[in-house]
C-alpha cells in the first residue's frame, strides 16, 4: 500500500511538473500579433463572409519585443503596391447557418485569409506577408458578444515572425446580435492574427495521461 502510494505521489510530481514545463516553454516561445481593422460583409444566400480588398488594412505587427498594443509598435507599411499607407487584409470564408465552415462546391470560392504589404517603410512593392486557409469558425460568442474566432493553417509567411503552423484570428466588433442566418455587414470590425496560446485544459490532460503511464509502467515492473 505504501509502495503505491508512492508510486502515485511520485506520478503527480511527474505530471505537475510536465505541466509547469509545458506552461513555461509557452511562454518562451514568440508570440507575433498581427492588428488589423476591417469592414466585412455575410450574404446567408452564399453563406459566404468576405473582407475585400478595399475594405481590410493590417495595421501593426507586434512581437515579445514590442507587446503593448496601444502603442505604435511596428507598422505594416503598404508600398508602392498599395494606395494606402498601411497594408492590405483580405478574407473570405463559407460559413453555414449552424457556424461551420464549409468548402464550397464552387472552386474559384475558397477559405482564405491574407495579409499583404510590407515592413519596410520606403518599400518600392508589396508582397504577401502572412496568408492562410481557414479551416474552423468558432462562434459560439458571436451572437452575444460581436466576437467571432476563426482557425486558419498557414500556407505562407514572408514576415519573419514564427507564427507557426496554425493562427487565430481573434475578430471582435462584429455587431451583437448577428446571425448567419440573416444578410448583414460590418463597418469597424478589428482582428488580432496570432498563435493560439496552449490552453491551461490541455495541458492538465496531458500531464494526468502522463501521470497514468506513469503508474502503469510502475505496476508492470
Amino acid at each position: 500500500m505504501t509502495k503505491l502510494f508512492q508510486l502515485g505521489r511520485n506520478s503527480v510530481i511527474i505530471a505537475v511538473g510536465l505541466i509547469l514545463a509545458s506552461t513555461a516553454n509557452a511562454g518562451l516561445l514568440p508570440t507575433p500579433d498581427i492588428l488589423v481593422s476591417f469592414g466585412a460583409d455575410y450574404s446567408s444566400a452564399d453563406q459566404r463572409l468576405t473582407v475585400l480588398g478595399d475594405q481590410g488594412i493590417a495595421t501593426r505587427l507586434l512581437t515579445d519585443a514590442d507587446p503593448d498594443p496601444n502603442s505604435f509598435g511596428n507598422f505594416i507599411f503598404g508600398g508602392s503596391g498599395l494606395s494606402q499607407f498601411f497594408g492590405q487584409f483580405e478574407l473570405e470564408v463559407s460559413i453555414d447557418q449552424s457556424g461551420n465552415v464549409f468548402t464550397s462546391p464552387n472552386p474559384s470560392v475558397v477559405n482564405e485569409f491574407v495579409v499583404r504589404g510590407s515592413l519596410v517603410s520606403n518599400s518600392e512593392g508589396t508582397m504577401t506577408l502572412l496568408k492562410g486557409t481557414i479551416t474552423e469558425a468558432r462562434t459560439a460568442a458571436f451572437g452575444t458578444g460581436g466576437v467571432i474566432d476563426l482557425v486558419a493553417t498557414v500556407t505562407e509567411n514572408n514576415t519573419g515572425e514564427p507564427f507557426g503552423k496554425t493562427v487565430r484570428i481573434t475578430a471582435q466588433n462584429l455587431g451583437i446580435g448577428n446571425s448567419f442566418l440573416n444578410d448583414f455587414s460590418i463597418s469597424s470590425g478589428q482582428a488580432n492574427i496570432g498563435r493560439p496560446v496552449p490552453e491551461p485544459t490541455s495541458l492538465a490532460c496531458f500531464g494526468v495521461f502522463a501521470c497514468g503511464l506513469a503508474v502503469r509502467r510502475k505496476l508492470r515492473s
